[in-house]
């Protein structure tokens, strides 16, 4: 019982967080992944179904009840998942970053690497990358920047 409501006390922390959306798209993060029917807004309903579907993602003997460990064990789970991926973009960042692909990455690479970042950063071609031009590439403006 304890374990359902720190649960439900968790999902409604995750809710309460502000969910960005542009107008006219969907709503963003927690908001879309508890509301079924789309209408924007979450019913206690639709919080209860979330809750439940989550202590039974954790509920590994499928008993209807969620221990410590079994809490434990999803938990050090997550972090495995999280850290595959983290050591899967760190492998893509080194190979788009080893531009010869001799396993390491080289003062010349990392110029051209740079000068390349610093072209796309200058949008006015001046020679100095200003705060407006960093502000306009983070928002996807000109000069536009990924970082890699």
């Amino acid at each position: 019982m304890i374990i359902a409501v720190a649960l439900a006390v968790s999902a409604t922390a995750a809710l309460a967080q502000p969910v960005p959306s542009a107008p006219g798209r969907e709503p963003a993060g927690p908001l879309r992944q508890v509301d079924r029917d789309g209408d924007g807004r979450i019913s206690l309903s639709e919080m209860q179904t979330r809750a439940r579907e989550r202590l039974a993602r954790l509920d590994a003997d499928r008993d209807g009840r969620v221990t410590l460990q079994e809490r434990e064990a999803a938990r050090e789970r997550l972090r495995a998942e999280r850290e595959r991926r983290r050591t899967e973009r760190e492998a893509r960042r080194f190979a788009r970053q080893d531009a010869d692909r001799d396993g390491a990455i080289s003062a010349a690479e990392v110029d051209a690497q740079v000068r390349a970042r610093f072209a796309r950063l200058d949008a006015d071609r001046d020679g100095f990358v200003t705060r407006e031009e960093m502000r306009a590439a983070r928002q996807g403006g000109p000069g536009r920047h990924r970082r890699g």
